[in-house]
């Protein structure tokens, strides 16, 4: 067995090793004063500590199952819940949401791009706020790079394990409120990939397995979501009231006013009035929404769009549907962004080095110093905040 994995890392260690070493960065940063930025924690992590652990805790709410789950197993291993343990699951899914991130920008734009649009996303203070705060936004945050991910991999992967995937996946996306409508506008785009996986499923068990995998999670779930008309309306991403024709027009402007002009009032998750997108990733992110609008007749475009238009009016409702789950959208549009200067660039200058380098050097430095700003709103000037101090008071 020992030889056998040395041979499989001996032979694929040009692909491991880069993996073991991102992730290992990607842990360090998440990790880094996970459990003493702050000096305490809020009242709503104060809440996540007294939640109902185990089959008990979940039966009475499923509603984001995934992350409730997680932490019933962290708070049942650790038996003294201190600040790092309430916030780890945040943290574990903030590292897939990167990690799936990472590897759909590998896939769609090249190793150069993937590496810039992955460092932008990863030190984001969003993402760094979201994944290291013990809420529910992070599940959000999470959802749109594995559910895309799942999506590519239909796309283009000839093993059919993908199909015993993806109605995990989705099944564990319908316990989190609002992310129906997505599973839905999923299923309908790869509609061809699944019946052509289907029908490559030739043997009954297997037909079987996948079927099981798909409607094993589905009792439960709709014994909670119609035992009352409120739980059925969040699991739909609709507010408990439904604003007026006016605020609905205001909460709808509201979401591109959040990401470009300042941040929501929100000292748990935020610094103030700042944008949630910095100056550069919001030009890249806009140049990059220009490249597919202008090729709309391409399968990721409509994906796309297509996503982020229902993404736009869930978090637009007011309901339980955050702000968290069209900030990776966003930074995929950047890293096209990102990828379609480099290309423009490098079409005007294909056999210039010094140009060619000049060209990616400075977009390699707007990065840096865009990454430089959002750790530095993070990790300084956010928990010296006045109003960040008067809210995390809460020893556990």
């Amino acid at each position: 067995m020992i030889k056998k994995v040395r041979t499989y890392f001996s032979e694929h260690g040009d692909r491991i090793w880069p993996l073991v070493g991102i992730t290992a960065v990607i842990g360090t940063l998440m990790l880094y004063k996970l459990g003493s930025l702050t000096g305490a924690l809020a009242a709503s992590e104060i809440a996540v500590t007294h939640m109902p652990l185990g089959w008990h805790g979940l039966s009475q709410d499923p509603f984001f199952l995934p992350i409730k789950f997680l932490r019933s197993l962290l708070m049942i291993l650790f038996n003294h819940h201190g600040q790092t343990v309430v916030r780890l699951a945040n943290t574990i899914f903030g590292v897939l949401a990167v990690l799936g991130f990472s590897r759909l920008l590998q896939l769609w734009y090249g190793g150069r791009t993937a590496f810039m649009g992955a460092a932008l996303f990863l030190t984001s203070a969003w993402v760094l706020h979201v994944s290291r705060f013990a809420s529910n936004d992070v599940v959000y945050l999470a959802a749109l790079p594995i559910m895309f991910y799942v999506q590519m991999s239909l796309k283009r992967a000839e093993l059919s394990v993908w199909m015993y995937i993806a109605p995990v996946v989705w099944g564990l996306a319908l316990y989190v409120p609002g992310l129906i409508w997505l599973v839905a506008v999923q299923i309908w785009l790869l509609r061809k990939e699944l019946l052509s996986g289907w029908q490559n499923l030739q043997a009954l068990w297997k037909r079987v397995i996948v079927g099981l995998l798909g409607l094993m999670w589905l009792p439960p779930l709709l014994l909670h979501v119609f035992s009352s008309g409120s739980n059925f309306a969040t699991w739909v991403g609709l507010p408990s009231h439904f604003p007026g024709a006016i605020e609905l027009g205001k909460q709808f402007l509201g979401v591109p006013l959040h990401l470009f002009i300042h941040g929501p009032k929100n000292p748990e998750l935020w610094l103030g009035k700042a944008p949630v997108m910095d100056i550069f990733t919001l030009a890249c992110s806009l140049l990059g929404i220009y490249f597919y609008a202008t090729h709309l007749s391409a399968n990721r475009s409509r994906s796309l769009f297509s996503l982020f238009g229902v993404s736009w009016l869930l978090v637009a409702l007011g309901g339980p549907v955050s702000l968290s789950l069209i900030v990776p959208l966003m930074y995929l549009f950047a890293a096209c962004g990102i990828g379609y200067l480099l290309h423009d660039w490098l079409k005007v200058f294909p056999h210039n080095p010094f140009a060619r380098t000049l060209g990616i050097s400075l977009i390699a430095v707007a990065v840096a110093v865009s990454i430089t700003y959002n750790v530095r709103a993070y990790f300084v000037a956010w928990p010296h905040n006045p109003d960040t101090i008067s809210i995390f008071t809460h020893k556990p």
